[in-house]
């Protein structure tokens, strides 16, 4: 009795891109939670890629569901960063990307997708705080 509690008003840019024709979705460590939640509500997984980021094969829950429902569609990068180059290769072109993890690992790769000619209306960010501004 007694204890406060912070709490903040949702915040984020977070939807499924209801146009795109195709998916990208970007996991640093536990952000994979909200967008394990998008990729499971996807059907057909022909046009969706998935790659989580994390410390070690063992930070990366959902991993085992991950590649027998997504198979190729599923990059894990466990104990080495995502470079620029291999988001060269995993990320199409006019792709609806969603990012969701710390925020210094979403301001790189925000960067790197940028510096690869990705529009910014195309990227979409969830971070666990509110007022995040990544530009």
């Amino acid at each position: 009795m007694g204890d406060t509690l912070l709490a903040t008003l949702p915040a984020g840019d977070f939807e499924l891109d209801a146009d795109a024709t195709s998916h990208v979705f970007i996991a640093g460590g536990i952000g994979i939670t909200p967008i394990a939640s998008m990729v499971s509500s996807f059907q057909n997984h022909d046009h969706l890629t998935l790659i989580h980021c994390v410390r070690s094969e063992e930070y990366a829950v959902f991993s085992q569901n991950f590649q027998s429902k997504l198979g190729e569609s599923y990059h894990q990068f466990a104990g080495k960063n995502i470079t620029k180059s291999d988001l060269e290769q995993l990320v199409t072109s006019g792709a609806a990307i969603y990012l969701c993890g710390p925020v210094p690992f979403m301001q790189a790769v925000e960067v790197m997708l940028r510096e690869l000619g990705h529009d910014q209306d195309d990227i979409h960010f969830e971070a666990f705080q509110p007022a995040l501004s990544l530009v």
